[in-house]
């Protein structure tokens, strides 16, 4: 929308500051319950947490007496785990996950490169190189 005076929004604002401020309270105000009735309603929803970092998973591991993946995956699936305990260790912490995705992302493609076609273990040493 083009008004004819530029400043018109600055005017408006300077004239109606005590209006505004007012209608942004009530907002915050409606906003804060209908925040508090969606938390009513979802009663099971957890917010987002941080999970632990590597030795602390190893030292819950060995306290808990978990020794395969099979005993982790189990106790995963039973809900025994906190929730800072990473549910899939092996996919978190696995350091060549960019890899492994870049990886399987160019062979899903199937393309060739100029007619030439693409060789797994030439990229894989392409990527190891670029550290």
């Amino acid at each position: 929308m083009v008004y004819k005076d530029k400043d018109y929004m600055k005017k408006y604002r300077e004239k109606n500051k005590v209006k505004l401020a007012k209608d942004k309270k009530e907002w915050q105000i409606k906003n804060r319950q209908r925040v508090r009735e969606w938390q009513r309603r979802h009663y099971n929803y957890k917010p987002r947490q941080t999970y632990l970092n590597f030795e602390e998973h190893c030292k819950f591991a060995r306290e808990s007496g978990i020794e395969t993946v099979r005993e982790w995956n189990e106790c995963a699936q039973r809900g025994f785990l906190p929730d800072e305990i990473v549910h899939t260790p092996n996919e978190h912490f696995d350091k060549n996950r960019y890899e492994k995705a870049h990886t399987a992302y160019m062979l899903s493609k199937k393309s060739s490169v100029r007619d030439q076609t693409y060789d797994v273990e030439s990229h894989i040493e392409y990527i190891k190189s670029r550290k």
